[in-house]
This record gives C-alpha cells, sequence and structure tokens, in this order.
C-alpha cells in the first residue's frame, strides 16, 4: 500500500482559516498498541520529533501510545504506535471522519 501523503494548504485570501493539526504526546495508558501509518515527520527543537498522521473512528480508539525510533549510521527508522483508552469501547462500527494530528 503506498505512503498517505498530503498537498500543503494554501489560504485564498477572503477564505476560511485554515486550521492546524491537533497536537498529541504519547500516553503510556493507551493499551493494544498497533503499528500506524503517518504522514511525514521531520526534526524539532533539541531531540524533538515532530510526526504527523491521521486518525479515524473515535479519538479513544486512536489514541497516541509510543513514538519507537531506531537509528543507525544510515537510516532513522519511525514507526508510530495508536491504541485505545483503557475501557474504550472499540468494537463495531466506527465514524469516518479524519482528524489531523501532529
Amino acid at each position: 500500500m503506498p505512503p498517505v501523503m498530503s498537498s500543503p494548504i494554501n489560504p485564498e485570501p477572503g477564505g476560511p482559516p485554515v486550521t492546524s493539526p491537533n497536537q498529541a504526546s504519547p500516553d503510556s495508558r493507551a493499551v493494544d498498541l498497533r503499528p500506524a501509518r503517518f504522514d511525514r515527520a521531520r526534526a524539532g527543537a533539541d531531540r524533538e520529533l515532530i510526526v504527523h498522521y491521521t486518525i479515524t473512528g473515535k479519538p479513544q480508539c486512536n489514541m497516541l501510545g509510543q513514538v519507537r525510533v531506531a537509528e543507525t549510521a544510515t537510516e532513522v527508522r519511525v514507526t508510530l504506535m495508536l491504541g485505545r483508552q483503557p475501557g474504550a469501547d472499540c468494537t463495531g462500527p466506527q465514524p469516518q471522519l479524519a482528524a489531523s494530528m501532529m
């Protein structure tokens, strides 16, 4: 499956305001972690890594649990791990609304 990418959004004068992605930090309470695709990653300040990703479905079923980083002399491998809040009911149909996260 090809990676999911997005194009930059350039606001038009007089148009609706451009929203910025929601911000999330890894939460150790997330359970049932699974790897998830992300749109892009970039270096932040100091040792910070900024990862842009999109979730669909209930937010409590797509909680950021971990960002795993493995670095060698030739590459940096990033694995984004999403999970659910303990006690969240993530069975059955999920709404198909998307939220941009970073």
